[in-house]
């Protein structure tokens, strides 16, 4: 799950874009919802209140510690299937598909605010931890690992490619004379050093992203999990994306290009071979923002991006 913001009642999460993503799934009282990256259940939240007693959501999350959480907030609600699965992972796993197909997956991809302001979590510059970053504590690979054991070439790739870093060779040679690093203040004092004066939060920001983007395997996940929900969705069924940085919306508004039967680059307009099957549509065509209002109360979600696509009747 992402960016979020604390609620007092309980200290649960309030979603990013409650209202748009309501709005986005089309909601029947008695349908069935994939809330894939459940994270504090916010969303989910957002979900039952418009359901009635047929309706269902399940609700995932890559992290056992969110699935403590998702279970405790909702152990009295029957309309409720908490369950520990990596998005990724949904195509073909038994419990998602029992409740399948679904009138609406929803994904909220990224870091949740809980994650993030979590010093022993490693996510953050803001904050002095551990070089971890894991989603899920119980994979083997850290950020320390990719930090301390990567190649320096490696290295330099996962920013450039990862955090769209400029300066990623420059930034790999520092890290790597640096080594060994262990914390996230010693990370950043390392990329402080090699960062121009006024580029010094954006160039952090990209660093930790590209980290973490590959710590967790994001962009693979969303390709996997786009293909699969897809497969999960009845017909006329929607999906609905949150994304919180370019990265991950292109590849999101990649997909729903394909299942439209568009180029991969209309721009382009390359010639294509045969007519492309048309599975999905968007709505809208280009991503939706977040209001004026939202982004003052909630600073973390002025990089929201939503993406709704409709799977056609076939």
């Amino acid at each position: 799950m992402a960016a979020t913001t604390t609620s007092e009642p309980g200290s649960f999460h309030v979603p990013v874009m409650v209202e748009q993503v309501v709005a986005g799934l089309n909601i029947r009282a008695g349908g069935r919802y994939l809330d894939a990256t459940a994270g504090g259940g916010g969303h989910t939240d957002a979900l039952l209140a418009h359901l009635d007693d047929r309706g269902r959501v399940v609700a995932c999350d890559r992290d056992p510690e969110a699935i403590a959480r998702l279970e405790e907030r909702f152990r009295r609600d029957l309309r409720v299937t908490v369950y520990r699965v990596n998005f990724a992972g949904i195509g073909g796993d038994p419990i998602v598909g029992r409740f399948a197909p679904y009138d609406g997956v929803l994904f909220d991809f990224g870091v949740s605010s809980r994650q993030i302001d979590d010093p022993q979590r490693g996510f953050s510059f803001m904050h002095d931890g551990p070089l971890d970053m894991r989603m899920d504590r119980t994979q083997p690979l850290t950020a320390a690992d990719v930090v301390n054991d990567y190649p320096e070439a490696e290295l330099a790739r996962v920013l450039r490619e990862y955090g769209e870093q400029p300066r990623a060779r420059r930034i790999a040679a520092e890290i790597v004379r640096a080594r060994p690093l262990a914390t996230t203040a010693g990370l950043a004092a390392v990329i402080e050093r090699a960062a121009a004066g006024r580029e010094r939060t954006k160039t952090l920001a990209r660093v930790f992203q590209a980290l973490r983007i590959e710590v967790n395997g994001e962009l693979d996940a969303i390709d996997r999990a786009l293909r699969a929900a897809y497969d999960l969705l009845a017909a006329n069924g929607r999906l609905v994306a949150l994304s919180y940085h370019s990265l991950e919306d292109r590849r999101v508004k990649r997909f729903l290009r394909e299942m439209a039967g568009e180029e991969e680059d209309r721009w382009l307009a390359l010639p294509t071979t045969g007519e492309r099957a048309v599975r999905m549509r968007a709505l809208p065509r280009s991503a939706v923002k977040p209001g004026a209002e939202e982004i003052e109360r909630n600073p973390r979600a002025r990089s929201a991006r939503l993406r709704i696509g409709e799977k056609l009747a076939r």
